[in-house]
């Protein structure tokens, strides 16, 4: 019997006979493929930066990202593609959303790196006093599938004066296309 011919029994909640489901993304915890990374630090003075950097493999695995940052006070939040560092910085872990699993993500993720080359800006937002207090997470108009081979910089500038907290979450999960571009 072929897969096309399968057929398969869609299950309803007993209570409510709605249909039962998870979204892609929601599955790809399920499968372990789903990662992130989420901390939160106190910047102090004006103008003081705080830089992220991911860099996908070479390789058909695309990472699906979805970008949230909260603040106490006005920070500008750029992001660049195509950087060039000499030090990616410190290495950040990131973690699996399946907490069974043992897959572990192709996505290299580092803080505090030594950027020569800003290279594109792809994104830049205000966010803090006199504006959102933070950026969301709309899968429709907020996820981005990074290129492949490519560093990424996410950059953090505090534009108050004063020590104030700004809270970052990276989430994504990774996926190979079956029909690629």
């Amino acid at each position: 019997m072929s897969s096309s011919s399968v057929v398969r029994i869609v299950k309803l909640d007993a209570n409510t006979e709605v249909q039962m489901f998870v979204d892609y993304a929601h599955h790809e915890v399920h499968a372990g493929s789903h990662y992130y990374i989420k901390n939160w630090y106190d910047i102090a003075g004006s103008g003081t930066v705080k830089e992220f950097i991911l860099t996908t493999p070479d390789s058909t695995k695309e990472v699906h990202l979805l970008t949230a940052f909260n603040t106490e006070a006005e920070f500008t939040l750029s992001a660049f593609e195509g950087v060039t560092t000499s030090d990616d910085g410190d290495a950040i872990t990131p973690i699996n959303n399946n907490r069974n699993s043992s897959k572990t993500s192709v996505l290299s993720t580092f803080e505090d790196p030594t950027v020569t080359n800003d290279g594109d800006a792809i994104w830049t937002i205000k966010m803090g006093s006199g504006g959102n207090k933070s950026t969301g997470e709309r899968r429709g108009d907020a996820e981005i599938i990074l290129k492949q081979n490519t560093k990424y910089l996410f950059r953090i500038t505090k534009n108050a004066t004063g020590t104030d907290w700004v809270d970052i979450n990276l989430k994504w999960y990774e996926h190979t296309p079956k029909n690629p571009l």
